[in-house]
């Protein structure tokens, strides 16, 4: 005799002794599917928005990545535009239950052609969080600090030292958050800082 738990779609089977459990498989679809049959894994790669669906509960690694904030403008003839920040990083192990999962893919900044660059747009999914990268300061500006973001973007080149932003990637869940600030400027020939790298896992 068996019991059907169509929550986990398993079926508990009583084999006169003790109770044992037979599994439907777990399948994963969604994304652009690389599978890698030397190492029995496949990835599920999301360049755009799109949904992740699970057919029975289970474990998956999980990266997420943030969009790239956008490099500040430079003002001639000095002052050169900091650059922007990677986007922040979540890297782990995560149990997904039953279900269609969501995925929204972070765009990178781009949309501004004077001052400040534009921040990079989350990446989200499962509920967690990867934050877009901190734009970079506008060269030769007193206020041209790089912006904050998942990793911060750099200062903008001046006389003056300007620094960069900071990172605001955190942690989520089970996942382990990455991002590091971005880079301060220079004064002696007025370059701007670079934008702080995401990071590896």
């Amino acid at each position: 005799d068996g019991v059907l738990n169509s929550d986990k779609n398993e079926i508990a089977i009583w084999t006169g002794t003790y109770w044992t459990t037979a599994r439907a498989p777990f399948e994963v679809t969604g994304g652009t599917i690389i599978d890698d049959t030397a190492n029995e894994t496949k990835y599920h790669v999301f360049t755009a928005p799109g949904t992740l669906d699970v057919s029975t509960e289970g474990n998956v690694r999980i990266l997420m990545i943030g969009g790239g904030g956008q490099g500040g403008t430079a003002s001639a003839p000095t002052g050169g535009g900091g650059g922007g920040g990677a986007g922040g990083v979540l890297y782990g192990i995560q149990t997904l239950s039953k279900g269609s999962y969501p995925i929204v893919v972070g765009a990178g900044g781009g949309d501004r052609t004077s001052g400040d660059g534009s921040p990079g747009e989350d990446t989200t999914a499962f509920g967690f969080t990867a934050y877009g990268g901190g734009y970079g300061g506008k060269g030769n500006d007193p206020s041209n600090k790089g912006g904050n973001g998942g990793s911060g973007g750099g200062g903008g080149g001046d006389s003056n030292s300007r620094s960069g932003g900071s990172t605001t990637q955190t942690p989520f869940g089970t996942l382990t958050g990455y991002g590091n600030p971005g880079g301060v400027s220079e004064t002696a020939n007025d370059r701007g800082g670079g934008g702080g790298g995401a990071g590896t896992p």
